[in-house]
């Protein structure tokens, strides 16, 4: 294994991991119905909800990697949860001085996105994406293992 691969591996492992934990999340709540209350209501919405994950990307195709800044990546990846692409958007505020975080994860909100994979992210942005009740996983590497990770298959490289 060559030195990039030694260093691409621990990181996919951590994304793919992350993957992997919101895949149990998934399955959660498919037992016997309980008594509807409001908790139990919002808690079965939150599980029959459908994953959609956006990557922060460097560019605009699945074999880019992912972007080290979130807030500043030129593009942004959307898939659905079976890993097939939906669209993919370019930054709308990358000519902002400050202040890209909180707005990338309101428009990431607009287009039901669940889960932000990507590198850094600010505090502000963090708040956001909380607000908004999207997920956010640490991840480098390549795009398309984050691909090939929601589709059950083993990547290429790996």
């Amino acid at each position: 294994m060559n030195h990039v691969g030694r260093f691409i591996v621990p990181v996919v492992a951590t994304v793919l991991f992350g993957l992997q934990a919101l895949g149990g999340a998934q399955a959660a709540g498919t037992g016997a119905a309980a008594a509807e209350t409001p908790a139990t209501t919002q808690a079965t919405q939150e599980a029959a909800r459908v994953e959609k994950y956006a990557i922060a990307a460097e560019g605009r195709d699945l074999s880019t990697s992912i972007s080290h800044q979130v807030g500043r990546a030129p593009y942004f990846i959307i898939l659905d949860d079976k890993g097939n692409l939906v669209e993919a958007i370019q930054n709308p505020y990358l000519e902002l001085k400050f202040g890209l975080g909180p707005l990338v994860a309101d428009m990431l909100a607009e287009r039901q996105v669940t889960v932000l994979i990507g590198g850094f992210a600010g505090p502000n942005m963090h708040q956001k994406l909380k607000k908004h009740g999207i997920r956010f996983i640490h991840g480098k590497g390549g795009v398309n293992r984050v691909v090939h990770s929601l589709q059950g298959e083993a990547h290429p490289d790996s």
